[in-house]
């Protein structure tokens, strides 16, 4: 027996085509966790201190973190909010 049919997925379709849904739309770069307190001016701000003063992956993340703790948010940061914020850098970086 090969065990299909059985298992942590049998029954649950609609939890398992959710979840698989969530996944794709982050795949597909379909979700935006950027926080809209976010402006463009930032994005480049840390775009050019990263193109300046980045010499290792070290110092890009302190650069990016840095940047994005002078952002007045309206809520706690999630580590989803500072992944968006590096994505919409290292697009304005080119990398």
């Amino acid at each position: 027996m090969s065990g299909l049919g059985q298992g942590a997925f049998h029954g649950n379709d609609k939890q398992l085509k959710g979840a698989m849904a969530a996944a794709m739309q982050v795949l597909q770069g379909q979700r935006n966790d950027l926080p809209e307190e976010v402006t463009q001016e930032q994005i480049d701000e840390c775009a050019l201190d990263v193109r300046a003063n980045a010499r290792t992956l070290q110092d890009k993340n302190k650069i990016v973190r840095d940047h994005f703790g002078k952002v007045e948010l309206k809520e706690e940061a999630t580590s989803q909010n500072i992944a968006a914020f590096e994505r919409a850098v290292m697009k304005r970086v080119g990398g």
